[in-house]
This record gives structure tokens, sequence and C-alpha cells, in this order.
């Protein structure tokens, strides 16, 4: 589970196991916002180089709150720090920053 933060480096960012059998890494993303019905996930490298992305994202609702879960292949992410920028869908078509989530991979 990943809270988002405004910016890299307040505070250290998550660390994500990845073990080499593993094909997809899940990641579950704290929702602020709660007003969204739908998103689009942009995973960047540190070089803000996008390495996935996926949209026609749900929220689903949790024990801790509204979640949005994101299945990226985990042959995409080597070890390294990441971005993850969740855009929130308004009406007209256009989507806005609903969130940004930074992590490290650590791979064995």
């Amino acid at each position: 589970l990943l809270s988002p933060g405004l910016t890299r480096g307040v505070r250290q960012p998550a660390r994500v196991r990845v073990p080499a059998p593993v094909d997809t890494v899940r990641l579950q993303l704290d929702l602020e916002d709660l007003s969204y019905r739908s998103f689009r996930a942009e995973l960047r490298t540190t070089a803000g180089e996008i390495a996935w992305g996926q949209d026609a994202l749900r929220p689903r609702a949790t024990a801790s709150g509204r979640v949005v879960s994101v299945d990226v292949p985990a042959a995409l992410v080597a070890a390294g720090e990441y971005e993850l920028i969740l855009h929130g869908f308004v009406d007209g078509g256009a989507f806005e920053d609903a969130g940004h989530y930074y992590f490290e991979v650590m791979r064995p």
C-alpha cells in the first residue's frame, strides 16, 4: 500500500521487494481525493521517462479507505526509484493530477 507524497525526498520512498520469479507487481494506491470515479496511472523513472501506464482504473473500498490497484509487469521495473502519477478523470474527458507516489524497487 503506497500513500501519496507531494514531493520526492520529504520522506524515504516505500520499498517494494520484487523476487525473481514474480511476473506482476501489484501496487495499492491510497487515495487522498475521493471524488474521482476513474483514474489513469503513469509509472516514471527518476529520469522522468514513462516506463508503464494504465487507463480506466476504478477505485475500491477497503478497511483502510479507498484504493486503486495497479498491476505492473515485473520485467518493466528494474531496481531503483520510481514515481507513480495518478490522474483523476474529470468531466469533459480530461484528467488532472490526483496523487504522486514514490517507491523504490529492491531486487535480490
